[in-house]
C-alpha cells in the first residue's frame, strides 16, 4: 500500500518534511487521524518544522480547546518554535485571547520568524487593528528565515 512505501521512504529520509506530510495525509485518507496527529506531534517535539505545525494545526483546530490543554501540559522550556506557534494559534482558535496574545508576544520576542509575525498580523487584522497588522506584516517581510527552520528542540541533543 501507499502507507508501506511511505514508511520505507521515511526510514530512508527521516528528516524529509514532504515524506512526513505525505504519510500523515495517507493516514487521514485511511480514516486514521489519530495516527497522523501522533506522527506529526512526535516530529514537532524534535524538529522546528513550520510546515508540519501548520498541517497539524488544521487537524487540531477542530477541537482547539482540547488540543490547547494538551499542549499546555508540555514543558515550555523544551518546545520548538513551531510547537510554540501551534500552542499560540490553538489558544487563539479556542478564543483564549489573553493567553494567545501572551504566547504570541513571547514567540515573536524569542523566535521572530515569518510565520509568527504573519500570524500575529492576521490576528490584528481580524480585530481591524490595521496599524499593528501592518507593523507585524512588515516584520514578517524583514524576518531572516528564508532557509528551512529545522532546528532541534531546546534541550535536545
Amino acid at each position: 500500500t501507499a502507507l508501506d512505501y511511505l514508511r520505507k521512504a521515511l526510514r530512508l529520509m527521516p528528516e524529509s518534511t514532504e515524506v512526513l506530510l505525505a504519510m500523515g495525509h495517507a493516514h487521514i485518507t485511511q480514516g486514521d487521524e489519530n495516527a497522523c496527529r501522533k506522527l506529526w506531534s512526535a516530529h514537532l517535539e524534535q524538529h522546528d518544522d513550520e510546515a508540519v505545525a501548520e498541517a497539524l494545526h488544521e487537524l487540531l483546530r477542530k477541537d482547539a480547546l482540547k488540543a490547547y490543554r494538551k499542549m499546555e501540559k508540555l514543558n515550555t522550556e523544551k518546545m520548538t518554535p513551531a510547537q510554540a506557534w501551534l500552542r499560540a494559534q490553538l489558544a487563539h482558535d479556542a478564543n483564549l485571547s489573553g493567553l494567545a496574545m501572551d504566547h504570541m508576544q513571547e514567540l515573536v520576542k524569542l523566535y521572530p520568524g515569518r510565520l509568527a509575525w504573519k500570524t500575529f498580523g492576521d490576528w490584528h487584522a481580524q480585530t481591524s487593528d490595521w496599524v499593528q497588522a501592518a507593523r507585524c506584516y512588515q516584520q514578517a517581510l524583514r524576518a531572516e528565515d528564508d532557509a528551512p527552520t529545522d532546528k532541534p528542540a531546546k534541550g535536545a541533543s
